[in-house]
């Protein structure tokens, strides 16, 4: 696995993301990972970030 997500990898992360979302997402999810360029953090709300604004957010596409 190297470099870019690919359309098709880009889908299938639209799509669990969608379903992670809908059925096992109660409040809040934080999550964190190692990579090469150091830690990254992951939250998944429902509700958008302290002092940003719905317009803050890139919509993901509908699914295919």
């Amino acid at each position: 696995m190297n470099g870019s997500l690919s359309d098709e990898e880009f889908d299938t992360l639209n799509g669990l993301l969608r379903r992670l979302s809908e059925y096992d997402l109660d409040q809040f999810l934080l999550w964190k990972l190692q990579t090469t360029y150091g830690r990254v953090y992951i939250s998944i709300t429902r509700d958008h970030w302290p002092g940003s604004s719905d317009e803050t957010y890139n919509e993901l596409p509908p699914l295919r």
